[in-house]
């Protein structure tokens, strides 16, 4: 499965791009859209969407990644660069992995998004500071923890608060 709020950063990102952004604001556009119908289908109970719209959507997915690869030729005798890589492979992606890109329309116990999952899995960043006991019992609770005054706080557990 391909987070489709991921998919729509990606976009978003390539859409800035001035020969892109027709096709990268047209495939947001059709991503969302789907997700729109996938809720509507939900929330009417169906397991899926219709076999119509469902064809609908992803012929005009096909015909948007065309759209896409077309101002994406191999460039002529140099690499391509940062701005050309990014449209040109988000642009192959979506044709190449169109099933994992469209799978919570096809399947409506996918969701659209992933973001949940990857909250979950991400680990709480936190200084070292925080996690030494010694140095927070010192701390006074209304002491900001964060920002331009958190170098103030002591680094070692032998710097006491004396008030």
């Amino acid at each position: 499965m391909v987070c489709g709020a991921r998919l729509i950063r990606n976009l978003a990102s390539v859409a800035v791009v001035w020969d892109q952004s027709e096709w990268a604001t047209a495939m947001a556009e059709l991503l969302v859209e789907m997700k729109i119908a996938a809720e509507g289908a939900r929330a009417a109970g169906k397991r899926c969407l219709g076999h119509k719209a469902l064809a609908s959507f992803l012929e005009r997915s096909d015909t948007i990644v065309e759209t896409g690869l077309a101002p994406n030729p191999e460039p002529v005798g140099r690499k391509r660069d940062c701005a050309e890589k990014e449209s040109y492979n988000l642009a192959r992606a979506l044709g190449s992995l169109k099933e994992g890109a469209t799978l919570y329309a096809k399947d409506l116990a996918v969701p659209f998004s992933n973001n949940q999952a990857e909250s979950d899995l991400r680990m709480v960043k936190c200084s070292p500071r925080s996690l030494d006991p010694s140095v927070q019992s010192n701390v006074p609770s209304d002491w900001p923890r964060s920002g331009p005054t958190s170098r103030l706080l002591p680094s070692t557990a032998s710097e006491r608060w004396t008030s």
